[in-house]
C-alpha cells in the first residue's frame, strides 16, 4: 500500500495543512458523507502502485478542490477534471460515465428504466425515447444526456433553452427543472469523462490505421 506522507505531497501556497483545518474545509467543501473502507483503499493504492501511477485518497485531494461532492451513491469527485490513473482507461471511465448518467436519469424521473441503455462500447450508454412526453425536468434531463452522444431530440427543449438551465440563466422561482449545483457537478465531471474517454478512442483509431 502506497502511503503518501506530508512532505510527499505538492500541497499549493496557503492550502489548509493542519489536521484541523483540512476537517474544516473538507467538511465546507463536501454536501454530503463519503466512506472508503480500509480494504477497498488499500486495495486501490495497492494496484496504483503496481501500475507506477499516483494515487490519493479524497482527503487529500478534497481540500485543495473546489468545488467538490462527495459519492453518496456514486464515487466522490475530488476533482472535475482530475482522472486516477488506475481510472484512465476505456473500460473504467465508461463504468464512470454509467454511474453518472444514471444519476442524472434518476434526477430526471427515468433512472432505473429502460431508457438509458449500457454499452460496452463507444461512450459507454444510449438512450431510448422516453415512454410518453415526459415532464419538462425529464425532457431537459433526457436532452442534456443525449447532447453529450450528438443526438438531440427537436421536441424537446431546444439548446439555447437547455444550456441557459444548465447555467442558471433560466432559472424560476419554484421551477422544478432547474439544474442544482450537485446535479450540474456530475454533467461537467460526466462531461469530463467523455471527453477523455474519445481521446482514448481516437488514438485507438490512429493505432488500427
Amino acid at each position: 500500500m502506497a502511503v503518501y506522507s506530508e512532505e510527499e505531497v505538492d500541497w499549493p501556497e496557503g492550502a489548509a495543512r493542519t489536521e484541523a483545518e483540512q476537517a474544516t474545509r473538507l467538511d465546507g467543501l463536501t454536501q454530503s458523507s463519503w466512506e472508503e473502507s480500509p480494504g477497498k483503499r488499500g486495495y486501490r493504492h495497492h494496484l496504483a502502485s503496481e501500475l507506477g501511477v499516483p494515487s490519493f485518497d479524497f482527503e487529500q485531494l478534497a481540500p485543495l478542490a473546489a468545488p467538490v461532492l462527495s459519492g453518496e451513491i456514486t464515487p466522490p469527485i475530488a476533482d472535475v477534471w482530475f482522472i486516477e490513473g488506475v481510472e484512465d482507461e476505456p473500460r473504467s471511465l465508461r463504468i464512470r460515465i454509467r454511474e453518472l448518467v444514471q444519476v442524472i436519469a434518476r434526477w430526471g424521473g427515468f433512472g432505473g428504466s429502460d431508457v438509458v441503455v449500457a454499452e460496452d462500447d463507444g461512450i459507454g450508454f444510449d438512450l431510448n425515447p422516453l415512454s410518453d412526453a415526459g415532464d419538462r425536468r425529464a425532457r431537459f434531463a433526457w436532452q442534456a444526456l443525449a447532447s453529450l452522444r450528438g443526438e438531440l431530440n427537436p421536441e424537446y427543449p431546444a439548446d439555447a433553452t437547455l444550456w441557459g438551465a444548465l447555467l442558471g440563466t433560466h432559472r424560476e422561482e419554484g421551477d422544478e427543472s432547474a439544474w442544482d449545483d450537485a446535479v450540474l457537478l456530475r454533467f461537467f465531471r460526466l462531461v469530463r469523462l467523455i471527453r477523455r474517454l474519445r481521446e482514448h478512442l481516437q488514438g485507438q483509431q490512429e493505432a488500427q490505421s
